[in-house]
C-alpha cells in the first residue's frame, strides 16, 4: 500500500519540478523576473501542488490500489478465504464489477471443491469395498492411490515412498509394471518368467500358496496414457476350485473308461458273429456310441487340465514339414472314410517352437472338425506361414459350409454347435474348438475363423513360435 501511494505521489511531483525548471530557464534566468520573486512564488505554489498531489493520491489510492489488493490477497487465501470476506466498496463500477465476479468466482471454486472432494472419498470406498486390489500408477512411476486389498506378499502398504520400485516385494509384478511403463507389455511377445499372459496383457502368476492375476486400464488423457490402474486379482479359490475339479474329472473318466471299454469290447467282438440285420445295426450302434463317449470322456478330461494349468507344457523346435508328414498318417483313416484329401503348404517354416503334443491335439481336432462339415471328396488344406510381424500363422481350411459371421466367436465356447444335429450324427463332443484355443492361449497366441478361399472355413492358429517358450 506505501509502495504504491508513493508511486502515484512522484509522478505529479517530478512533472511538477519539470515545469518549474522550464520556466525557470525560459524567464528567470534571462528574463525579467527577479529570483526572489520567482522562489516566492515557487514555493507557494509547490505547497499547493504538494497538498494537492497527496489529496488526489490518497482518494486513487483509495478508491483503485485498494479494493484490488484486497482481490488480490483473497484470491492468493483461496479457496480457504472466508464466506463471509467482504470487499471495500469503491467509487468505479469496473472496480466494484471486478470485486463482485471474484467473489462469485471464489464460491463456485469453494462448492466445485466441496464436489470434488465428496466424489474423491466415495471412489475411494467403492475402491476399498471392492474385493480386487488396485493400484494406481502416474507416468513418473509414483503411486497415487492403492487400497487395503493388495496382498502383503505383493507389495509394502506401510512403505512411505511413493515409488512403485521402492513398495514393490514380488519381482513378477514388479517386471509386469516396469514393461506397462516403458511400454513393452503386449500380450502374446511379452514373456515374464514364472508367470503366463492371458488375453489383452492379463497375466497370472504365483506368489507363495496363493494365485494372482494382473489387469491394466490406461487412464488417458491426451495422446499419452497419464496413470495406469492396475487390478490384482486373488484367484487362489477358483484354482483351488479348478483342482477339486480336475481331481473329480480324472477319477470319473477312470471309473467311466473301465465299463465303456468293456461294453465296446463286448460289441466288438460279437459284431462279427452276428449275422442278422437288425442285431448287427444295434451293436454297431453300441460301438459307436461307445467310441464317442470314449472320446468325450478324453476331451473332457484335456480341456480341464488345460483350464487349471495342469498340463505338462513342454516347448521344442519342431521341424514343420516334418512333423506335418506325420500328423497327415495320423487323420488319413479317419479322412479316407468320405475319401477326402489333406494338403500341407508348409515348405518355408522349419524351426518352430511349440508344445508338440498339444500342437497336435489342436491341428487334429481342427482337421476333424473339417472333415465333419466338408462334403465327400473334398480337400482340407494346412498351411505355415510367417506374417509381416514374424509371428506363425497356421491355418485349416476346409470347403465346407462356412460359418456365419455371427457364431464365429461362440463356436470356441464348450459344446456350442451351429447345426446340434449334424454334429452329433457327425459324432463331434463339442468340446474340439474350445481345446484348440486354449493350447492357442497357453502358446500366447490366438485363433480365428475367417473364410477359406473359394468357400468354407479358416481357422488361424497364430503365435510367436520363437523358442524357448515358458508357461
Amino acid at each position: 500500500m506505501k509502495s504504491v501511494f508513493g508511486r502515484i505521489l512522484l509522478i505529479p511531483t517530478a512533472v511538477f519540478f519539470l515545469l518549474s525548471a522550464l520556466f525557470y530557464l525560459r524567464y528567470v534566468k534571462d528574463g525579467p523576473v527577479q529570483v526572489e520573486d520567482f522562489m516566492l512564488l515557487f514555493g507557494g505554489t509547490a505547497v499547493a501542488f504538494a497538498v494537492l498531489s497527496f489529496l488526489l493520491t490518497y482518494r486513487t489510492t483509495v478508491l483503485i490500489i485498494r479494493p484490488l489488493q484486497n482481490v488480490i490477497r483473497l484470491l492468493k487465501e483461496a479457496p480457504e478465504a472466508s464466506r463471509e470476506a467482504d470487499f471495500a466498496r469503491s467509487g468505479f463500477y469496473e472496480i466494484n464489477e471486478i470485486q463482485k465476479q471474484t467473489k462469485i468466482y471464489l464460491s463456485r471454486m469453494r462448492d466445485q471443491l466441496a464436489d470434488l472432494d465428496l466424489e474423491r472419498e466415495l471412489l475411494r470406498s467403492l475402491l476399498n469395498g471392492l474385493r480386487e486390489g488396485v493400484m494406481c500408477i502416474d507416468s513418473a512411476g509414483d503411486i497415487v492411490f492403492v487400497n487395503d486389498r493388495i496382498d502383503e506378499r505383493l507389495l509394502d502398504l506401510k512403505s512411505p515412498s511413493s515409488r512403485y520400485y521402492s513398495r514393490i516385494r514380488n519381482p513378477v509384478l514388479l517386471e509386469y509394471i516396469g514393461r506397462l511403463m516403458n511400454g513393452s507389455l503386449q500380450s502374446g511377445e511379452a514373456k515374464i518368467a514364472d508367470a503366463v499372459f492371458i488375453d489383452d496383457g492379463d497375466l497370472e502368476f504365483r506368489a507363495g500358496d496363493r494365485y494372482f492375476r494382473l489387469r491394466h486400464r490406461p487412464v488417458q488423457v491426451g495422446r499419452d496414457p497419464s496413470m495406469f490402474l492396475i487390478l490384482v486379482q486373488d484367484m487362489t479359490e477358483e484354482y483351488n476350485t479348478r483342482r477339486m475339479r480336475e481331481d473329480f474329472l480324472q477319477n470319473a473318466s477312470h471309473e467311466l473308461k473301465t465299463p465303456i471299454t468293456s461294453i465296446r469290447g463286448y460289441a466288438e467282438t460279437l459284431l462279427p458273429r452276428i449275422t442278422e440285420e437288425t442285431p448287427h445295426r444295434f451293436l454297431e450302434g453300441i460301438v459307436r456310441n461307445a467310441e464317442r463317449m470314449d472320446r468325450l470322456i478324453h476331451d473332457m478330461v484335456v480341456i480341464s487340465s488345460l483350464e487349471s494349468r495342469a498340463y505338462p507344457f513342454s516347448p521344442e523346435a519342431i521341424d514343420m514339414p516334418a512333423f506335418l508328414d506325420d500328423l497327415k498318417l495320423l487323420v488319413e483313416g479317419s479322412l479316407n472314410q468320405k475319401r477326402q484329401r489333406l494338403n500341407i503348404n508348409a515348405t518355408d517354416v522349419h524351426d518352430v517352437f511349440a508344445d508338440r503334443l498339444l500342437l497336435e491335439h489342436l491341428l487334429v481336432n481342427l482337421v476333424s472338425n473339417a472333415s465333419r462339415y466338408s462334403p465327400e471328396e473334398s480337400s482340407i488344406t494346412i498351411s505355415v506361414s510367417r506374417n509381416p510381424r514374424g509371428r506363425i500363422e497356421l491355418s485349416v481350411c476346409d470347403q465346407g459350409p462356412g460359418i456365419p459371421e455371427a457364431y464365429r466367436e461362440k463356436i470356441f465356447e464348450r459344446f456350442f454347435r451351429v447345426d446340434t444335429d449334424r454334429s452329433r450324427k457327425e459324432g463331434g463332443t463339442g468340446l474340439g474348438l474350445s481345446i484348440a484355443r486354449h493350447v492357442a492361449r497357453i502358446h500366447s497366441g490366438s485363433i480365428h475363423v475367417a473364410d477359406a478361399p473359394g468357400g468354407g472355413a479358416c481357422f488361424v492358429f497364430v503365435f510367436s513360435g520363437a523358442g524357448p517358450l515358458k508357461a
